[in-house]
């Protein structure tokens, strides 16, 4: 669990990180798809190509970890704006290709549940 730990650790600052330089930009946004400049900063993209680095057994408690981190703030603006892109991130993961494989094939099946979480309504089990 120590790479998922550190993993969390990085993608919560490099997250941080993008909020604290772009908070300005989410509020003049005005229609759905000015929300997707995040998506070229490179901090963003220094996020994706970590995790294609990790299979979805490291990357996926990562994220639960990260949602887990986010949600115990006091809730302000920059956490939601953190919340979105990182529900944003993590819808994207969950398309990833080898990873619909192993859920859609069972492979890992007992192993792909994310039983780590000390918030109830934060548990995710796939």
């Amino acid at each position: 669990m120590g790479e998922g730990k550190s993993l969390a650790s990085l993608l919560i600052l490099l997250f941080h990180s993008l909020i604290s330089k772009k908070a300005s930009s989410f509020l003049n946004v005005e229609t759905a798809d000015d929300l997707s400049f995040y998506t070229g900063e490179w901090e963003y993209k220094f996020a994706v190509q970590i995790c294609e680095q990790f299979t979805s057994m490291i990357w996926l408690p990562s994220l639960v970890m990260l949602l887990e981190q986010i949600g115990n703030r006091d809730g302000d603006q920059t956490q939601f704006l953190e919340l979105f892109i990182v529900m944003q991130f993590s819808l994207q993961k969950l398309q990833d290709p080898e990873f619909v494989f192993k859920l859609e094939s069972r492979e890992d099946a007992a192993v792909i549940q994310v039983k780590y979480t000390s918030d109830p309504c934060c548990l995710i089990v796939i």
